[in-house]
């Protein structure tokens, strides 16, 4: 049986576990990230993320048991985007069993439901350009276009 519901306090060590697998599922696929993969997150800030009125933490149940989670936060006009509020999807992640599965597109439907509360007028989330299947739900599922592109290069290898 699955289930999505927002996160509480009690739920932080759970959070945090996530998002630990979340930086590693990730940064293992990054090329210009070289360091160790032992990430921690401050308990104080997810504590703060979890209390607080301008953002909101769901997490995607299955059996029982927390196998995902989508952290959202709600923005000022800045220069990220600068017309109205705006929410902003900061993290997510699906343990790789479950991707398949209606919790990520159920998640998603309650951070819209908690950004609209919240007066925003637009959503935003960023996606690696390797991650395909975060890059084909962000435009194709849930029909979010590009916005913006940002353009890296590693200077280590350049004169």
């Amino acid at each position: 049986m699955s289930l999505v519901r927002e996160a509480t306090i009690d739920d932080i060590n759970e959070v945090q576990e996530l998002w630990r697998r979340l930086l590693v599922d990730q940064m293992s696929q990054d090329i210009y990230y070289h360091g160790d993969m032992k990430f921690e997150r401050d308990r104080k800030e997810l504590e703060e993320k979890l209390t607080s009125e301008w953002s909101k933490i769901f997490l995607y149940i299955e059996d029982g048991k927390p196998v995902g989670f989508m952290e959202v936060e709600k923005h000022y006009p800045d220069f990220n985007f600068f017309h109205d509020y705006y929410a902003y999807v900061l993290h997510y992640y699906v343990d790789e069993a479950y991707r398949k599965a209606a919790g990520s597109v159920q998640m998603y439907i309650e951070v819209v439901k908690w950004a609209k509360e919240k007066e925003c007028k637009y959503l935003e989330a960023d996606a690696f350009e390797y991650n395909k299947k975060a890059r084909t739900i962000l435009e194709g599922i849930v029909k979010m276009k590009p916005y913006r592109t940002r353009f890296v290069r590693c200077l280590e290898k350049t004169v």
